[in-house]
């Protein structure tokens, strides 16, 4: 069956055409439980078809979310990389967060911005539900890092600290000015085991279904 709109599709056109609601119609678009697999992918088809643009903007002033998850990346770390590790990374990111309706901002972090203690754009202007930081070793960041994550904090911006090491934990290990356990006084959340990838995904699928900030602790370590 074809299926033409014209002008501007709305959940409830969708909902007419399948004879559904349209609280199934949002459940099935937004990925979230509720709607069986076959279904879901029959409304996403027929929402295609009719040409439904998904509009994250109202979606997110409806709720007071951005659904953008932030990348903060030290310069240092891209000069001189022949294999384009961290752009490749970020490409990764990106496609996954595409497919769960969000947007993915990384901000490179100067040299000059460390040693200022410069707090980078996605924090200063809020733009951004979550941030990830690859951080060193076993997870501390350079004392420059510090001013903008305790911002992120005090605005309710969850920090995530993953290793930017191929292999390993983070720990709560240095007691020093941007060390493990002091990002953890400030009250950052550890991945884990978890790379910087799979930390992505989990900020994304806990922003999704926590009402608390503090329920975050359910998904990471504290």
């Amino acid at each position: 069956m074809d299926i033409i709109m014209m002008g501007n599709v709305r959940m409830k056109d969708i909902a007419s055409a399948l004879n559904i609601s349209t609280v199934t119609v949002s459940k099935a678009l937004s990925d979230k439980e509720g709607v069986s697999i076959e279904l879901r992918e029959k409304i996403k088809e027929t929402a295609e078809a009719m040409g439904y643009r998904y509009n994250r903007l109202a979606k997110g002033m409806k709720e007071g979310k951005s659904y953008n998850i932030g990348v903060l990346i030290a310069e240092r770390y891209t000069i001189n990389d022949g294999d384009a590790f961290y752009l490749k990374i970020y490409q990764n990111i990106v496609k996954i967060l595409s497919n769960r309706n969000y947007y993915g901002i990384m901000e490179l972090v100067t040299a000059e911005d460390e040693n200022n203690g410069t707090i980078p754009n996605v924090i200063l202007d809020n733009k951004v539900d979550g941030i990830i930081v690859e951080a060193l070793g076993r997870g501390n960041v350079p004392p420059g890092m510090v001013p903008g994550i305790q911002r992120a904090i005090q605005n309710m911006i969850p920090i995530v600290v993953t290793s930017r090491c191929p292999k390993g934990r983070v720990f709560d290990t240095y007691a020093y000015y941007g060390g493990g356990h002091h990002l953890k006084s400030l009250g950052v959340f550890f991945s884990g085991n978890l790379p910087s990838q799979k930390a992505r995904i989990l900020l994304m699928m806990a922003l999704e279904n926590i009402t608390e900030y503090s329920q975050l602790s359910n998904y990471f370590e504290v």
